[in-house]
């Protein structure tokens, strides 16, 4: 499975599982109370021939889709609500620390530069 981040707001996550390859796009949302919504797109091969795109598609995104929120329900249960504490963090995070300093440096659409997340100098 890899994971590849846009700004950490856009994910796309690609596997392959034997002949099977996935792919979904996850858009992650603030909301209230430091909580986050998650939105997910998952995406498929079509099939080759008219037949196929009309019967086997639809039933094959219906179960990626099933085993792709499996995935993501599971995994965000084994969170278990984490939270951003850069105080905690060691130097063996070093990629994750200029990760968000590189996240703190991005402006949103107002021009201004995202401070407070605490690890940049």
């Amino acid at each position: 499975m890899s994971i590849t981040s846009w700004a950490g707001t856009l994910f796309l996550l690609a596997g392959s599982f034997g002949r099977v390859d996935t792919r979904f796009l996850i858009a992650a949302r603030p909301i209230e109370a430091g909580r986050t919504r998650l939105d997910g797109i998952v995406f498929t091969r079509r099939s080759r021939t008219a037949l196929g795109r009309a019967l086997f598609d639809p039933v094959s995104l219906r179960v990626r889709r099933l085993f792709t929120h499996g995935y993501l329900a599971e995994e965000a249960a084994s969170l278990r609500g984490p939270q951003y504490r850069p105080a905690a963090l060691l130097d063996c995070d070093r990629v994750m620390i200029e990760f968000f300093c590189w996240l703190a440096a991005l402006q949103d659409e107002s021009g201004r530069r995202n401070e407070g997340l605490g690890v940049c100098a």
